[in-house]
């Protein structure tokens, strides 16, 4: 697999206990969402965040301008959206992989965190991991998941979406919920009032909570120095 370019923001303490994967919506970048960090660190001191870019780039599609994306959108119907995420999801677990190996960790020690087509990747890459990792949120998102697939993993997620959502409309948020729950995922739910396409303050805050919950409650084995990235 082709490595995938990363945004970073070191732990404040300089050691990592955990890791945060932060994965960018259509159309947008890493850079576009590793800004978040800045919100959590005061909640997770020892905490590397990475936002890394997907590995397709293209130029105009659905949506104006030009980005990164996780797998194709000529639609959002959902045969293209399962089709789309059944390509993605194999080289995306081999990143996840090849990040807990790079920074010695254990996949309690990991958080995934996505907007929009990246809260689609987050949930369908933890669901189906062999190990739980500490927790899942999904900004502005939808459970894309065969309902024939096994689920493998079973996180805490946290599903935060705006009511006022005209792109990923805010009934995904309820179909999504009751799937988790139908297949024994605990799930949170969190409706942010007046709110489109976006993550705001709320969201953020409830975020950063969630997030130090799941991973401060891990028994961390190895710290290691920050510095490096491989």
């Amino acid at each position: 697999m082709k490595p995938l370019s990363e945004s970073y923001a070191e732990p404040l303490s300089g050691k990592i206990k955990h890791v945060v994967l932060l994965l960018h919506g259509y159309g947008a970048s890493g850079k576009d969402l590793i800004s978040l960090s800045s919100f959590w660190q005061p909640y997770l001191p020892d905490t590397l965040f990475i936002a890394p870019n997907a590995l397709d780039f293209w130029e105009g599609s659905i949506v104006q301008g030009q980005g990164y994306q996780w797998f194709p959108l000529p639609d959002l119907s959902p045969d293209t959206l399962l089709e789309g995420m059944e390509s993605a999801l194999p080289a995306f677990h081999r990143y996840v992989d090849e990040v807990l190996t790079r920074y010695q960790l254990q996949e309690e020690q990991l958080a995934l965190v996505g907007f929009s087509q990246g809260a689609m990747m987050v949930l369908a890459v933890a669901l189906s991991r062999s190990r739980t990792v500490a927790g899942v949120v999904a900004y502005s998102g939808a459970l894309v998941y065969p309902e024939t697939k096994p689920i493998t993993s079973r996180p805490p997620v946290l599903l935060v979406h705006g009511d006022k959502d005209d792109v990923v409309p805010i009934f995904y948020l309820d179909i999504s919920e009751k799937e988790l729950r139908k297949r024994g995922v605990p799930v949170t739910p969190l409706i942010c009032h007046n709110i489109g396409h976006e993550i705001d303050n709320r969201g953020l805050q409830t975020g950063g909570a969630f997030l130090r919950q799941q991973l401060m409650s891990s028994d961390p084995k190895i710290i290691r120095q920050s510095g490096g990235k491989k």
